[in-house]
């Protein structure tokens, strides 16, 4: 068995072979890749600490063909995605495939803060979710 992948538009297609038979699934995975990435995934609570957070934009074909989405190539990508930070929505602005933003909590120590890269604006993606780890000082 033998696998193999295509871009085909917005969507990644998987085409698998058993000898002379083929099948292709279309799609089997959308072409973007949203990857979350941050300084060192902890913050001291005391509303100063900063965590800077980096959204990109990454090739979902190396992907699917085993590339962590932490290695994948950024695509010059200019356009808004959905971040979701402990429940609230916002928009950050992705430019030449990439965003970065910091944060400060004063959460209590043992907390954590979710952060959800849902989705891009005008094209499908697969997104990601990082958390980050309150400590105290």
């Amino acid at each position: 068995m033998m696998k193999t992948y295509s871009r085909d538009g917005d969507f990644v297609n998987k085409k698998i072979s058993f000898g002379e038979k083929e099948i292709t699934l279309s799609p089997s995975s959308p072409f973007r890749y949203i990857n979350i990435s941050f300084t060192d995934g902890q913050m001291i609570n005391d509303g100063t600490d900063t965590e800077t957070v980096t959204v990109e934009v990454v090739n979902g074909l190396e992907v699917v063909r085993g590339s962590d989405p932490s290695n994948a190539t950024v695509l010059d990508y200019d356009g808004d995605v959905t971040v979701t930070i402990d429940g609230v929505e916002t928009t950050k602005t992705l430019s030449n495939g990439t965003v970065s933003f910091d944060l400060t909590t004063d959460k209590p120590a043992g907390s954590t803060i979710e952060i959800v890269a849902e989705s891009l604006t005008d094209h499908p993606a697969k997104s990601d979710s990082a958390e980050i780890e309150v400590v105290n000082q």
